[in-house]
């Protein structure tokens, strides 16, 4: 096996990767190789009809092999390139001898050489994208639920309605017994007079509407305000006690709202 020497990196872009087989050469040609592949990279870059297909890859490479010549010390090289894909051969060129070359010349000289075995590399592959799927939930913006429109407890609104007419009208028909106090019901001419006195059950039924009544309050307001976000401090407090004297009969009613 031949040992082979890789060129030192050129200065200018490298248009197709290329690699040196220098066995036996003299040291007069130790900078054979860093040359070569200089001159032939910028004579490849400024060539502007290379052939169809070519791809510029790492796996599309050529080996430049180099010889001295059969005279000893006459400075012939002589050049032999193989065309390589994915480590193999796929051609070759025949053997040319560049006579008393310097090392411009000898890369001049493989240009002609090289430039057909381009041709023989495979049509690239077709580069296959694959997008990946954006996951739009991390730019999604909750949007806020509009505020659900709040009104009084209908549970609450229509017993208390209820409870708070039924509570005026005791309220008032116990107000209008006691106004009345006592009537006499004897048919005229009966030997004793028969009187119906209405004082206590007035009282009676005053004292109940009120406490129906002010129970209808209570509910009424607790439909409008028991609402959602309310808290217990809103909550309103009331409170009822019957009121007799002598003079005055009712429902007396305190209470915050």
């Amino acid at each position: 096996m031949s040992p082979i020497a890789r060129a030192a990196q050129p200065t200018n872009p490298e248009v197709i990767d290329i690699e040196f087989d220098v066995a036996d050469l003299p040291d007069t040609r130790v900078e054979i190789t860093a040359t070569v592949e200089a001159e032939l990279q910028r004579l490849l870059g400024q060539e502007e009809a290379l052939p169809a297909g070519v791809v510029v890859a790492e796996d599309r490479r050529l080996l430049v092999v180099l010889r001295p010549g059969p005279i000893p010390g006459a400075d012939d090289v002589l050049i032999r390139i193989e065309a390589q894909f994915e480590g193999a051969t796929l051609s070759e060129s025949v053997t040319e001898t560049c006579l008393s070359c310097t090392n411009e010349q000898v890369a001049e000289k493989a240009l002609p050489m090289l430039r057909p075995l381009l041709e023989e590399f495979p049509e690239p592959k077709p580069v296959v994208v694959v997008e990946e799927p954006v996951d739009d939930t991390s730019i999604e913006q909750e949007v806020p639920e509009a505020p659900t429109p709040t009104g009084p407890n209908k549970t609450l609104l229509l017993p208390g309605a209820s409870l708070l007419g039924v509570g005026f009208v005791g309220f008032g028909a116990g107000i209008a017994l006691i106004v009345v106090n006592e009537r006499v019901v004897s048919e005229p001419g009966a030997a004793e007079l028969e009187v119906v006195k209405y004082r206590d059950p007035g009282i009676a039924l005053a004292i109940g509407g009120g406490v129906a009544a002010v129970g209808g309050v209570v509910l009424v307001a607790l439909a409008f305000r028991d609402r959602e976000g309310s808290g217990a401090s809103d909550k309103p407090s009331i409170g009822a006690a019957p009121l007799l004297s002598p003079s005055t009969y009712g429902v007396a009613i305190s209470g915050r709202f």
